[in-house]
């Protein structure tokens, strides 16, 4: 328990994910030319994260999806990595556990930071 709670809600670090995680190659056939969907519950949602084969991102948001970031995606080793051109230009990887449609991406430390679903 944490604080004295008995439920402090479901583990989601990288060592509990139910899924397959992905390597290499297979993020690369999985997720090029794939569009996800991120933060349907979140303020100015959802954001669709589209990954082209020439590389390039678009994150589109709102129910009107308009485009509101643009970068770069990269599978590098086994995690994929993606670069904004702005607000925030570093490169964030991920681990990537695949269950279906859904896609969950992790942090270096084993957090999930995206539980998506592809398009």
């Amino acid at each position: 328990s944490a604080a004295g709670d008995r439920d402090v809600g479901p583990d989601v670090s990288l060592a509990h994910a139910t899924g397959d995680r992905l390597a290499g190659e297979e993020i690369k056939a999985k997720l090029t030319g794939a569009t996800f969907s991120v933060g349907e519950m979140l303020s100015g949602g959802p954001y669709l994260w589209q990954l082209r084969a020439d590389g390039t991102l678009s994150i589109l948001a709102g129910a009107e999806q308009r485009e509101r970031f643009t970068g770069s995606w990269r599978v590098d080793g086994d995690r994929l990595c993606r670069t904004l051109s702005e607000p925030n230009t570093r490169e964030a990887c991920f681990s990537v556990v695949a269950s279906g449609s859904r896609l969950q991406l992790f942090t270096a430390d084993g957090l999930m930071r995206f539980d998506t679903r592809v398009q």
